[in-house]
């Protein structure tokens, strides 16, 4: 069976007519959105504006209804219980079956949707959100404002929550009528319609959380469970009651764990998957099969860094054990021997050349032999030796990491367990004293200060803080203004890359997405991979 695909913009009908509205009204808009501050993120602050999935932009296709997407990622969902989950690069699978309050799109500007629109009538530290009627779940219960309070509630209070750090500034939820929500805040934070784009906003069904049974999620999102084979690969199906059925123009999709960047690029090079992410490197060696393959790049979205925990290990309570650890990391050695050059060094949490990179901060320099004194200097002349965890697609850079240290005596076990076990072993059971993860580096920056850099972030076990860094955190959540935004968050990148802090940057990974032209729709999105909504396959391949 064929059908049309008929594909016309993504979110037509965002921005209040931004799009169709005349030059006034365009500048008008502008003036009352923050533009992810110097964040990246386009987060509207004082109203969010109608808006509903649609279609991607370009001539009619026909396309293949009862087709099946094959897609190749790093890992797998670790829960469907969103308050288990182990991290943002998550996302985009769950809101396969799941929907947000808030989403993304392609270029990061916040927007509608399971949220109609929002307000803050007390400049962010209230906001109300207008939800949108008519949706229900896949069982056929409805979304309504008692499961959106029932899923931050949960979020907050589930034992061992991962999303309850993204949600520590909000004081209370309360059901303003079946289709409004009120959250109020303990401190102005106009981030929080972004926040809400990622997994804090991911709505479940009252029912369900009440009931804890997560093993077969329901949601509002486009697919359907079908099945699943741990840390192997997990089966969706098209979901019939979804509220936006124009916009699914496949039968179902096949999400494969391959986690070696190599072997992600052989499936994708013998169509064992139709789309996947590999390093730049290896897209490289894909371009031969560029009659069949289409790509796309993603820069500034996969940040690596380290976590130091001193609840485990002593010594790194000491900044100046810090800093020698972090100066003996020769990065452009990583990026030139590890990423062949397809990276950069980092000591932000911000790409070089995106909003919120300060060209006045001056990173810690690589040198080894200053390292030696400064361990000297804290007590530790005799090296030091700890537990070290890593993603497998980090093991690399986490071997090269391995080899600076013993340079300065230092003397680190490497383990990389796979699926969500780093993010476990790192922050949600601490047994690793330290190790790399892998951060979305387009998030917004206020919060991922917030999460990375405060006390009472989920992703700092030890509690590392730095009062002036904690300050100038606040300071960004309650700044509107954008100009106002940007010079704390110069401040902050001045002072955390100059000193080692909770998180500290590694380098920024190149990526890119490789995909087989039968698939039409394909955009290239910066909020995430993969995202299907308007994707179909060609029906004569």
């Amino acid at each position: 069976m064929r059908q049309l695909f008929e594909r016309s913009s993504e979110f037509s009908r965002q921005g209040c007519d931004l799009i169709a509205g005349s030059e006034s009204r365009r500048s008008e808009m502008r003036a009352r959105i923050l533009l992810g501050g110097a964040a990246g993120i386009t987060a509207v602050l004082l109203a969010g504006c109608s808006a509903s999935p649609g279609n991607s932009t370009s001539q009619d296709v026909q396309v293949n209804p009862d087709a099946i997407i094959k897609v190749g990622v790093t890992n797998l969902q670790s829960s469907w219980d969103i308050a288990k989950t182990a991290g943002s690069l998550e996302v985009p699978i769950q809101k396969m079956v799941y929907d947000g309050l808030t989403g993304l799109d392609e270029k990061n500007n916040v927007v509608p949707s399971l949220a109609e629109s929002w307000n803050t009538p007390d400049g962010g530290k209230t906001y109300e959100f207008a939800l949108r009627t008519g949706v229900t779940f896949s069982n056929g219960d409805a979304f309504d404002a008692t499961s959106a309070k029932a899923t931050i509630d949960h979020y907050l209070k589930a034992p061992g929550s991962t999303v309850a750090g993204q949600l520590a500034n909000v004081q209370e939820v309360d059901i303003v009528s079946p289709s409004k929500l009120r959250f109020v805040q303990k401190q102005a934070d106009v981030s929080l319609p972004a926040v809400l784009s990622d997994r804090a906003g991911i709505m479940m069904d009252a029912k369900v959380i009440a009931s804890g049974d997560f093993t077969k999620p329901v949601g509002t999102g486009p697919f359907t469970l079908e099945g699943a084979q741990a840390g192997v690969s997990i089966t969706l199906t098209k979901q019939p009651k979804y509220w936006s059925p124009d916009t699914v123009h496949i039968a179902g999709v096949t999400i494969s764990q391959i986690q070696d960047p190599v072997a992600m690029a052989n499936a994708i090079r013998s169509g064992s998957v139709d789309m996947g992410v590999v390093g730049a490197a290896q897209a490289a060696d894909l371009q031969s099969a560029g009659d069949t393959l289409g790509t796309y790049p993603i820069k500034g979205r996969q940040l690596s860094g380290i976590t130091w925990n001193p609840d485990l290990y002593k010594p790194l309570a000491d900044q100046r054990v810090r800093d020698a650890l972090n100066m003996a990391i020769d990065r452009q050695g990583i990026v030139k021997g590890v990423f062949l050059n397809q990276g950069e060094a980092a000591s932000q949490f911000r790409l070089n050349g995106l909003p919120g990179f300060s060209s006045a901060a001056k990173p810690i320099a690589y040198d080894p032999e200053q390292a030696k004194k400064l361990l000297a200097e804290a007590g530790y002349a005799n090296g030091l030796s700890f537990n070290f965890v890593a993603p497998v697609k980090f093991a690399k850079e986490a071997e090269a990491i391995q080899a600076n240290w013993a340079a300065i005596g230092v003397s680190v076990k490497v383990t990389t367990p796979p699926g969500s076990g780093p993010a476990d072993a790192l922050w949600y059971k601490p047994t690793a004293a330290a190790g790399l993860w892998s951060f979305d580096g387009r998030n917004d920056l206020s919060n991922a200060y917030q999460q990375m850099l405060l006390p009472s972030a989920a992703y700092n076990p030890g509690k590392v803080a730095d009062p002036k860094v904690t300050d100038l955190i606040k300071q960004s959540a309650a700044t509107a203004d954008p100009a106002a935004r940007a010079k704390v968050f110069d401040q902050l990148a001045e002072i955390t890359s100059a000193s080692t802090q909770a998180n500290t940057p590694v380098a920024w990974v190149y990526q890119v997405v490789a995909y087989s032209k039968s698939l039409v729709g394909v955009k290239p999105w910066e909020s995430g991979y993969p995202i299907l909504t308007g994707v179909g396959v060609a029906a004569n391949k």
